[in-house]
């Protein structure tokens, strides 16, 4: 029996493959695709290509629907037909079409497959720079999930159900009236959030869709979305709404939280963009591609010229579509236009990988970090950090596609505009977030901004050899990266990825970072290199001056490092200045023994802390006669009643070994004293 192709082809004997006619050069111009109405569903689909020009302005909207949808590799081709003639297309987008076409009227819509002749690499490379014009200004953009299957069509309706009950429990007042009339809670309907319709969302949420880079830039420009799925429809706003109410177990699907929830902020967005001004992107193409480079794309030069349209550089002579050139070059020159002052950049026509020899300012160390609801909160610690005990400042960091964590490092590479993220490894650093910006969480109304060049002033430019990874990190993802850094390595004094000789300033840097946070950044640090982990005079002030944990820091330092962990005066001073001063003494001490330098210094520091007389008592304790109890010390510690205790210890060690000048010299400040009220 003859299918409805079969039949359609023997009416049309004359059918033959649809070529293409050129579009007008250096114009607007754009083909959408008229798709002919039909009342039988299983009919070939008829369709007519149309030229269209889309406006200069970029702005308004017009009476066409983009499809979003993902091509589907793998699938026998199918047939549609073109002003009479063949065309072959993928098995998913003749579902789409099948889906869409009406019984009466005609649709016109813009599709890539169709519309972009595909196998012309120059129209391919025109038409790609509009195409966040052609979603901007359609009057719908339709997001095709693909047919129903695995229970689609119920989690469609779980997703509806779950958005209007958070619809319904908006209205926090009523809710809160209900609770006192009723006594108890308002029943709400919760059958979407049984375990089966859970599941099924999440099959749902695993289409290939959610993973494509170019779905990005389609409804991140869109005014209006519909979601369709096999026969269900929804609202992109309603369909956000509904699975951002539901309890969805992401833990159980390592990844895919990031990749869903950064198009549903886009989605979410669409009702909230004018219809008749052009959406201009905020957001740089480095911070584009912190946050979405794990989306897949059919051709890696996708996954810079995908985000174009929505970025604030769309315009750049170096990131105009070009797919004539190879991948290698596409990637190296986004590099050099991101980081101009990049040494070398080594790419792969075959990998996701970079190599950069570059110089930078380490600027701070993330301490702590929190995420919620797309939002990632971190505290940061610099050598500029005080050494006081406040609470530190808080910053948002904008989505990144690699997870931040403690640890990571913010420095300022040369040349670059903005900070960048990288985490240390041994032999290198890979880099986290190329691009970032860091916004200032206020409690107070208070205003204050991430300064790179603030943070950067008075610190040294150091040797950076960075890995850039796009694709997902894993366990192998660091033994991959080693060999292709090895023979890389620039600055190390052989091919022996165990001398770090010529990495110490940036480490000895980092260390010192480091030593102002908690204990666990300087065990990392420790489990990166081990011993060769290089601990600076200044790395050990930083750490006895560190308010909170100076003590467990120091600990630390001494069972890694032992005697050869530099104690100086410096050091000294530090650990008697802050409020715990007693027990970091008395690890020093411990440690150290007569090594420790007590000077006059020491001793006038002390006796002003909090807890002064009770180290002094430590002091006399450990060195008796031998500490040097000065005349100036002991005016220090008459000059406040206060001290009475400190200095009558003081007389007791010393002895009557006070001169003439002396005696009158301490009665004078201690009359002063009385004088002031302080006594």
């Amino acid at each position: 029996m003859a299918t409805d192709l079969q039949k359609y082809q023997m009416d049309h004997p004359s059918t033959s493959q649809y070529t293409y006619h050129p579009l007008p050069p250096d114009s607007n111009a754009i083909r959408v695709l008229r798709l002919l109405p039909s009342k039988d569903k299983a009919a070939p689909i008829e369709c007519e290509l149309v030229e269209y020009l889309l406006p200069e302005s970029e702005s308004g909207i017009h009476p066409y629907e983009a499809l979003s949808y993902v091509w589907g590799a793998g699938s026998k081709p199918q047939s549609i037909f073109i002003n009479g003639h063949t065309l072959q297309v993928t098995g998913n987008l003749h579902a789409a079409l099948l889906h869409l076409r009406d019984h009466g009227l005609e649709r016109i819509l813009w599709v890539d497959a169709v519309c972009i002749n595909q196998s012309d690499e120059k129209e391919k490379s025109h038409q790609v720079p509009l195409m966040g014009a052609i979603y901007g200004q359609a009057g719908n953009v339709i997001v095709w999930l693909g047919e129903e299957e695995n229970r689609s069509n119920e989690a469609m309706e779980s997703i509806r159900l779950a958005a209007q009950d958070e619809r319904d429990l908006v209205n926090v007042s009523m809710n809160r009236f209900l609770r006192k009339v009723h006594g108890k809670d308002p029943e709400i309907p919760s059958v979407w959030n049984q375990e089966s319709n859970t599941g099924a969302t999440m099959m749902l949420l695993q289409r290939t869709w959610f993973r494509r880079i170019w779905v990005l830039q389609e409804v991140g420009l869109a005014r209006s979305i519909l979601i369709v799925s096999g026969a269900a429809k929804l609202s992109g706003y309603a369909f956000v709404l509904g699975l951002q109410r539901m309890d969805l177990p992401y833990k159980n699907h390592p990844g895919l939280e990031g990749l869903v929830t950064s198009v549903f902020d886009l989605i979410k967005g669409s009702i909230f963009r004018s219809a008749s001004q052009a959406h201009p992107g905020n957001l740089s193409i480095d911070e584009l591609i912190d946050r979405y480079h794990t989306h897949e794309a059919t051709w890696n030069h996708d996954k810079v010229y995908a985000l174009l349209g929505l970025s604030s550089d769309p315009d750049t002579p170096a990131l105009k579509p070009n797919y004539e050139l190879s991948w290698d070059r596409v990637f190296r020159h986004l590099i050099e236009y991101i980081i101009p002052g990049a040494v070398s950049v080594t790419t792969w026509s075959d990998k996701e990988v970079a190599v950069l020899k570059t110089k930078g300012y380490i600027l701070a160390m993330i301490d702590s970090v929190q995420s919620h609801n797309s939002k990632t909160k971190v505290t940061l610690v610099s050598k500029k950090s005080s050494r006081k005990p406040t609470v530190k400042d808080e910053w948002i960091i904008q989505p990144s596609a690699e997870p931040i964590q403690e640890g990571d490092i913010v420095c300022l590479l040369q040349g670059a505009s903005k900070p960048s993220i990288i985490r240390p490894y041994r032999d290198y650093f890979a880099v986290i977030m190329i691009g970032t910006t860091f916004e200032y969480v206020s409690t107070h109304l208070r205003v204050k901004e991430f300064d790179p060049a603030h943070h950067a002033r008075g610190t040294s430019l150091h040797h950076l050899l960075l890995v850039w990874n796009w694709e997902t990190r894993s366990g192998d993802t660091h033994e991959k990266e080693l060999q292709l850094v090895t023979p890389q390595d620039p600055y190390a004094s052989g091919t022996s990825t165990q001398d770090i000789s010529s990495f110490a300033p940036i480490w000895e840097d980092i260390v010192e970072t480091a030593a102002r946070g908690r204990v666990k950044r300087m065990e990392v640090l420790f489990e990166i290199l081990g011993d060769d982990l290089p601990i600076t005079k200044a790395a050990v002030v930083a750490a006895a001056e560190n308010y909170e944990i100076g003590t467990a820091l120091l600990k630390l330092l001494f069972k890694r490092k032992g005697e050869n962990l530099p104690i100086t005066l410096d050091v000294v001073i530090a650990a008697t200045r802050v409020v715990s001063n007693v027990e970091r003494m008395k690890l020093l001490l411990e440690q150290r023994g007569d090594e420790i330098p007590i000077t006059e210094e020491v001793l006038k520091i002390g006796i002003g802390t909090y807890y002064g007389y009770e180290l002094m008592k430590l002091l006399v304790a450990e060195r008796g006669k031998h500490l040097p109890i000065t005349d100036e010390v002991l005016k220090v510690a008459a000059q406040d009643y206060r001290r009475e205790g400190i200095f009558n210890l003081f007389l007791e060690t010393r002895g009557k070994s006070l001169s003439i000048l002396a005696e009158l010299e301490l009665l004078e400040a201690m009359d002063s004293a009385t004088s002031t009220g302080t006594r």
